[in-house]
């Protein structure tokens, strides 16, 4: 039996081990976009700051990657189309993103799309359409460019908003307007793009803020280009008699504006999230990012950024990451003071391969749930497995961190380090072990 309706509503099952699928919440037919949720750090359980994101890059492999940090002797370097200022040193950080540089106009080479720093800065975005007249090809810095950006030279998440609106007023963002959703372990913020303008929204701390691929900050803001309003007024798209501005109605796409593939995601968060203000886990973003429409069979990898001020950053800001859709994986806790990965997780060809992580958890995504919208009988039992492996998984991550705080009250710093970086490989490893093992274990074969 294959499950394929446009609209229908799922019911709770009581029975745990048939996963994620199950649940009380409408449900509407989902679209390819990617999908982020900031959240403040007194609407979770702990007073942690959370930000989960699904990363929605359709056929285009998917890899996981740690970046050492770098000294530069260089005053300056140069940046797609334009020359920046060189910093002495970058920050080291962990990027999930393309597996290659897509060899095409629209990607140019960048493959960074999602990470976390040293400084437990951590990213997520997703694209948008504007009115607005692109910046002429061969001008200014793309939105790749900026995240790694980001990543190698921001401390805090307010540096990372700072840098971006430096970077738009300076030079233009020239391949594609983007909404960068960042947190660090003091806070969230938003910032959506235009080529050229730029708005910032501190997500507050009781509140958790739900995006899609669509503009969502509209009369009220926190920081923003000097010409936002000013540019649309010389463009006809404002008159200040009309009444207040509103960013999400004035630069958006009109075509585009409102399209229920973006509402359906972003009512979607809402609804499951609204009633758990003030006790929010990563159990329940990750039951979130799990669902369709927020969830496709295009999703290439999907995170939830767990990021504790109470304990060392090196040991309290973790990035749970799992290869392909959520509810056909399992997400892995990926330390920010952890350094090294299994080779298979870095790279993966362009075409179907037998040995990288990401084409086996994409196998399995595609033989359970083949299309935008149907799950297969085998998807109840290869769910169940997973249930299981992820639930040792968090059993083990509680005890090593209880270990790697014994040693940071002991100045075991260095031994903290080597038991977290362990810890993270051998999970990463154990997870591409298992989902190969869940073909013959639930009667699934795979591919030729």
């Amino acid at each position: 039996m294959i499950v394929n309706r446009e609209f229908f509503i799922i019911f709770q099952s009581s029975d745990s081990n048939r996963g994620y699928l199950l649940t009380n919440t409408p449900v509407f037919k989902p679209s390819q976009g990617c999908t982020t949720i900031l959240i403040g750090k007194d609407a979770t359980g702990d007073g942690s700051v959370m930000l989960g994101h699904n990363e929605d890059m359709g056929t285009v492999s998917g890899r996981l990657k740690y970046q050492p940090g770098q000294t530069h002797e260089e005053k300056e370097v140069q940046i797609n189309y334009v020359t920046i200022p060189q910093v002495p040193e970058t920050v080291p950080y962990w990027a999930s993103g393309n597996s290659q540089p897509v060899a095409d106009k629209h990607y140019d080479g960048g493959w960074v799309l999602c990470g976390m720093n040293q400084f437990g800065v951590s990213l997520g975005c997703n694209t948008m359409s504007t009115r607005e007249e692109r910046i002429p090809r061969g001008k200014g810095i793309m939105r790749y460019s900026i995240r790694q950006l980001i990543l190698e030279r921001s401390k805090s998440a307010r540096e990372a908003v700072d840098l971006i609106g430096r970077l738009i007023d300076t030079y233009g963002q020239s391949d594609s307007p983007v909404a960068y959703c960042i947190a660090d372990q003091n806070e969230a913020w938003l910032v959506e793009t235009t080529y050229r303008q730029w708005v910032a929204k501190r997500i507050p701390d009781d509140g958790f803020h739900v995006i899609a691929n669509q503009y969502t900050i509209e009369s009220e803001w926190d920081l923003a280009s000097d010409g936002l309003i000013e540019y649309a007024i010389e463009q006809g798209w404002y008159d200040p008699v009309s009444g207040p501005f509103n960013l999400k109605y004035i630069y958006c796409d009109q075509e585009n504006l409102d399209r229920p593939n973006n509402t359906s995601r972003e009512f979607q968060g809402n609804y499951m999230l609204k009633d758990k203000i003030g006790s929010i886990t990563v159990k329940d973003v990750l039951h979130v990012l799990s669902q369709p429409p927020i969830q496709t069979a295009g999703t290439q990898a999907f995170m939830v950024w767990h990021l504790r001020k109470h304990i060392p950053r090196e040991i309290g800001c973790v990035m749970w990451h799992g290869m392909c859709g959520a509810n056909t994986s399992v997400a892995v806790p990926v330390f920010v003071g952890s350094t090294r990965v299994p080779e298979e997780f870095t790279a993966a060809s362009y075409r179907e391969d037998d040995e990288s992580a990401w084409w086996q958890f994409e196998r399995l995504q595609k033989l359970v749930y083949p299309r935008w919208w149907e799950y297969t009988d085998a998807y109840f039992d290869v769910r169940k497995k997973l249930n299981i492996y992820q639930e040792a998984i968090y059993k083990d991550c509680a005890i090593v961190e209880e270990k790697a705080l014994r040693m940071w009250k002991q100045g075991d710093t260095k031994k903290v380090k080597e038991l977290l970086t362990n810890f993270t490989y051998e999970k990463l490893g154990e997870a591409l072990k298992m989902v190969k093992n869940t073909f013959s274990l639930s009667g699934v074969k795979q591919r030729p």
